[in-house]
């Protein structure tokens, strides 16, 4: 999970987002599924980084460490869910730190950095656009939400609860069914 947050805010790509993620594949052991091991060892390798670069480059390792604090202190005993987008906020910040510390040790090649910086802008502004038209409605976010999460309870209830809404018991049914027994039915 950590490291989806990671590729959320490093490569929003709204098909990775959204708000809903009941459906992830849980682990049951480091090689079950094999992205565990591979989690486990891109994160281990980024906090090494952070320890063995915070010398020659403080910000990148203060946003690296300021980030797995964070998601310390957003983690808990109890039994949540594992996965909320609003869980990544307070670490992000650690990101943008980290990037600039990058973006600042690499600070002699302004020409490239800034041109990377305008594609970076223009690009995250367009995937924001995207972002937004596919909030614009519910029956839009619904049908996004479900599109890229068809396994989901939460989203085939609330998909099931926009049906009904509009009179489609119908169709309201046909989700219901689709969301797991158990999941408040």
């Amino acid at each position: 999970v950590i490291v989806q947050y990671l590729a959320m805010l490093l490569v929003p790509i709204q098909r990775n987002m959204g708000f809903f993620h009941d459906d992830l594949t849980v682990s049951t052991s480091l090689f079950d599924p094999v992205t565990t091991l591979l989690s486990g060892l891109f994160l281990l390798i980024l906090l090494v980084a952070a320890i063995l670069l915070h010398r020659k480059m403080p910000l990148f390792s203060l946003g690296i460490l300021f980030y797995f604090v964070s998601h310390i202190i957003e983690s808990s005993i109890l039994g949540l869910e594992l996965m909320f987008e609003h869980r990544n906020y307070l670490g992000s910040i650690g990101i943008i730190i980290a990037v600039s510390g990058i973006a600042f040790a690499a600070s002699g090649y302004r020409r490239a950095l800034g041109a990377l910086a305008a594609i970076v802008l223009i690009g995250f502004s367009l995937l924001t656009w995207q972002r937004s038209l596919t909030w614009s409605s519910p029956y839009f976010f619904y049908e996004y939400a479900y599109r890229v999460h068809p396994d989901s309870p939460r989203v085939n209830i609330n998909y099931a609860n926009l049906f009904a809404a509009a009179k489609d018991f119908q169709r309201a049914r046909e989700f219901l069914e689709k969301a797991n027994p158990g999941f408040g039915l």
